[in-house]
C-alpha cells in the first residue's frame, strides 16, 4: 500500500528543498555579479523567500514558519558537556573565548542559544556567517574575526567538529 506523504513530511522536504535552492542562487549570483561584494553564506530569509508560496498553500506566512524554526532549533540543541568544560577550563586560564560559525540562523538567534546553554560569556565574541557573508569552509570567515580583533590567524586556536570548514 502506497500511502500519501503528511503535510508536516512535504513542508520538511521543501524546506530542505528550499535550503538547497538558496545555496544555488547565491552560487549563481557571486559568477554572474563578480563586481558585486561576493557573499558565501544564505541567510534564512533567504531559504523561506524560496518557501513562501508552499507555505501559503496551508495558509501560513514565511515569518510565522521562521520563527517557529528559530524555537525548534532553539528547544532541541543541548550542550555537549566535555566542550563546555573545555571552554570553562580556557576562560579560567585567561584565554579570550569566541564562537565562530557557518549557519543560516541570525546572529541574535545563535547568541540566544549559546547563552541558554551556557556557553557564551559578556565578554566573548561570536561571528555568524549568515550576518557577515563570509564562511569557515573559505578560511573569510576566520581572516574576518582576525581582523576584527587584531589577530593573526597563527594567533587563533580553533576547536571544530566538521573535517572541511573547521580543519581544512
Amino acid at each position: 500500500i502506497h500511502h500519501q506523504p503528511t503535510a508536516d513530511k512535504t513542508l520538511a522536504q521543501q524546506r530542505i528543498l528550499a535550503e538547497r535552492s538558496a545555496r544555488k542562487n547565491r552560487l549563481h549570483k557571486n559568477r554572474s555579479h563578480p563586481k558585486e561584494i561576493e557573499r558565501e553564506e544564505i541567510q534564512m530569509t533567504d531559504i523561506y523567500h524560496l518557501l513562501a508560496p508552499q507555505l501559503a498553500q496551508y495558509g501560513l506566512s514565511a515569518n510565522q514558519a521562521m520563527t517557529t524554526e528559530f524555537e525548534c532549533e532553539c528547544s532541541i540543541l543541548s550542550p555537549i558537556l566535555s566542550t563546555q568544560q573545555q571552554i570553562k577550563q580556557l576562560r579560567a586560564q585567561g584565554h579570550r573565548i569566541g564562537f565562530i560559525s557557518d549557519m543560516y540562523l541570525p546572529t541574535a538567534v545563535v547568541h540566544q542559544i549559546l547563552e541558554t546553554n551556557g556557553f557564551l560569556a559578556p565578554k566573548d565574541f561570536l561571528y555568524v556567517s549568515s550576518d557577515i557573508g563570509y564562511t569557515k569552509g573559505s578560511g573569510n570567515l576566520f581572516r574576518y574575526a582576525c581582523a576584527q580583533l587584531t589577530l593573526t590567524t597563527a594567533k587563533l586556536h580553533h576547536t571544530g567538529d566538521h573535517i572541511n570548514p573547521d580543519v581544512r
